[in-house]
C-alpha cells in the first residue's frame, strides 16, 4: 500500500505543470559557465548554471581545482521569477535565501545559513550584473555582531 502511495504521489509531481523561466530575464542571464574571482585573494572558481528537470529549476555548481565547493537550486515563485535559492556546501552547512529585491541588473537575497552543528547564521547576497556577461556579488553575514562583509567577487562567462 506505502509502495502504491508513493508511487501516485510521484505520478501527481510529474502530472504537475512545469514552470517556464522564460519569463524570468535574470535566469536567462544565470545560465552559462562563470568564471568567479574573489577581490580579497584573488581565489577563481566555476560556476556552472543550467535549466534543470523540464525547466523546472536552476541549478548551479561551484567548482575550484576539481573540488566541488557548492550546489545550487534556484525554485521560482508562481509569477515565474527567480524567488528561492538553496545552497548546499560540502561542510554539511544548507544556506537558504529568498529574493527581497530585484530589478533587470540586480537581485537581493536575504536568509539563513544552518550549519551542521546546528548554528543558523543570518546571511544576504547582493548580485550586480555590469553586462549580460559580468556581475559583482558581495556575501554579507550577520552572527550576532552587526552585518559584516565575508565574499566579494567578480563572475564572468564568455559571450
Amino acid at each position: 500500500m506505502k509502495s502504491l502511495r508513493n508511487w501516485c504521489t510521484f505520478a501527481l509531481l510529474l502530472a504537475l505543470p512545469t514552470l517556464s523561466a522564460s519569463a524570468e530575464p535574470l535566469a536567462d542571464r544565470f545560465e552559462g559557465q562563470w568564471t568567479c574571482k574573489s577581490r580579497s585573494d584573488g581565489k577563481t572558481f566555476t560556476w556552472s548554471v543550467r535549466r534543470d528537470l523540464a525547466g523546472g529549476w536552476l541549478t548551479g555548481e561551484g567548482i575550484e581545482a576539481g573540488r566541488r565547493l557548492s550546489l545550487d537550486v534556484w525554485a521560482y515563485d508562481a509569477g515565474q521569477r527567480l524567488q528561492r535559492r538553496r545552497q548546499f556546501t560540502p561542510a554539511g552547512a544548507i544556506i537558504e535565501m529568498d529574493v527581497i529585491e530585484r530589478t533587470n541588473e540586480h537581485l537581493r537575497l536575504e536568509g539563513t545559513m544552518v550549519h551542521r552543528d546546528g548554528r543558523i547564521i543570518r546571511v544576504r547576497e547582493r548580485i550586480m550584473f555590469k553586462k549580460m556577461s559580468q556581475f559583482d556579488a558581495v556575501w554579507e553575514v550577520d552572527d550576532g555582531s552587526g552585518w559584516r562583509a565575508v565574499v566579494d567577487e567578480i563572475c564572468e562567462k564568455p559571450v
